[in-house]
């Protein structure tokens, strides 16, 4: 009995990656023919490479094939393919996070609060984390061999239908379809993030809005009631007008001045 090489997920995603139809490449054929001739299945070759993978994706995990193989490995042979296939879920499951969209909101929540802050470092952090696994490793003295070797043969960025932008890396000297949509995934990872922090700013901006619109409130309609039930001279004296507030700083007057003003209050110029 032979060692499992993959989860049918694994050879799925792979055939997808390389457009594959009905033949594989010859050494993931291989890989696939062992994996269901060592471990119960029948691997026929009258059959297409797709339609083999068919038979493994039904026969993988069913008793008869459990009979062959050790839940321990199986376990080791989808990690190993998880990491290769999907990194992301393969870093929550290692680390233990809740993943989904239980995780997202926390790092969006986080973002917002730093925005709301007057800050942006932690949006940049995070801008920075997607740009980085979405180019996955990059070699910058290949690239430079590769463009010094490029410009010796005439190929210049011009030749291409767009040069390379500030927010992404390219593994090309100057660019590649792999290239492009590594960067597709980019923008489109960091537009969406960019989008929900925007959102989640709106949402708790209003709701810290509407906790001090509920103080001013309650309070403006007891400053009313005072003034119409309790007091025959509804108004501050001269003297308290002007007084300075040892919690505040500033007097009245000042407090009252501090909402017009042109650079603090709602005349200020943006």
């Amino acid at each position: 009995m032979g060692r499992l090489n993959h989860t049918p997920e694994w050879y799925r995603i792979i055939k997808e990656r390389h457009g594959w139809e009905d033949k594989f490449h010859q050494i993931t054929r291989k890989m696939l023919k062992n994996d269901l001739d060592e471990h119960g299945g029948d691997f026929d070759s009258e059959l297409t490479d797709e339609e083999n993978l068919c038979q493994y994706e039904e026969f993988y995990g069913s008793s008869e094939f459990m009979e062959f193989v050790d839940p321990q490995e199986m376990e080791e042979v989808f990690l190993a393919d998880m990491l290769e296939i999907d990194p992301g879920q393969h870093h929550i499951l290692m680390r233990g996070l809740e993943g989904g969209g239980d995780e997202y909101n926390k790092i969006v929540e986080k973002c917002a609060a730093n925005i709301l802050a007057g800050k942006k470092n932690m949006v940049e952090k995070y801008l920075d984390k997607i740009r980085v696994e979405a180019q996955r490793r990059i070699n910058h003295k290949l690239i430079a061999i590769k463009k010094k070797k490029a410009k010796a043969i005439g190929m210049t960025a011009e030749m291409k239908p767009i040069k390379e932008s500030k927010y992404h890396t390219w593994n090309e000297p100057f660019g590649a379809k792999d290239d492009y949509c590594k960067e597709l995934l980019n923008h489109r990872r960091s537009i969406l993030f960019c989008e929900a922090v925007d959102k989640k700013v709106k949402e708790m901006f209003n709701h810290r809005k509407q906790l001090i619109r509920e103080e001013i409130e309650g309070r403006v309609e007891r400053e009313k009631e005072l003034k119409a039930k309790a007091l025959s001279y509804p108004e501050l004296s001269t003297e308290q007008r002007e007084a300075t507030s040892r919690v505040c700083k500033v007097s009245v007057e000042e407090q009252e001045g501090y909402l017009y003003d042109n650079t603090t209050g709602p005349n200020r110029k943006d």
